[in-house]
């Protein structure tokens, strides 16, 4: 299995959040979204990458999102990324969150926790489908499972 994270210690977290850049593009599809525990659903664009990270995160990871109070802070973008906030201090700048770069047409998924900052490459739409071995699902759960447990060992330390 590759492994597609990497996580690294910057000297300002903050610079590398300020470098990511998400562009706008035009919503393709509308999806549900519901959260049981917050207000009533609404209908949202979310990106099917987006979506993927997401729905993980709900059906597997749930517990672990509560306890960071992730799903307290949940932001979908017009473009059908998402950010999600960590509960700590209102001045940091901890999240997960997803982005499309529209020059190198990639899609991202970038964590940041303190000093603390990863990112992984989601989907490259510059390659075509056949080019990419691995179930475009599996390898994103896959990268999101190692993003938590990359934050898990970054808070134990």
């Amino acid at each position: 299995m590759k492994m597609i994270l990497k996580f690294h210690q910057v000297a300002s977290a903050r610079s590398f959040s300020r470098s990511v850049v998400a562009s706008k593009a035009i919503a393709m599809n509308v999806r549900h979204l519901t959260d049981s525990s917050s207000s009533p659903s609404t209908l949202e664009y979310v990106h099917p990458l987006s979506q993927i990270v997401l729905e993980h995160l709900q059906s597997t990871r749930q517990d672990w999102v509560k306890e960071k109070g992730l799903n307290e802070n949940l932001k979908i973008n017009p473009d059908g990324t998402f950010e999600m906030r960590f509960l700590s201090d209102p001045n940091d700048n901890s999240r997960i969150w997803t982005t499309y770069d529209k020059e190198e047409k990639k899609h991202w998924l970038i964590a940041h926790k303190g000093e603390l900052v990863g990112q992984c490459l989601l989907q490259d739409n510059l390659k075509t489908a056949w080019q990419d071995e691995d179930s475009p699902t599996e390898r994103i759960t896959d990268a999101v499972d190692a993003m938590i447990e990359r934050i898990n060992a970054s808070d134990n330390e």
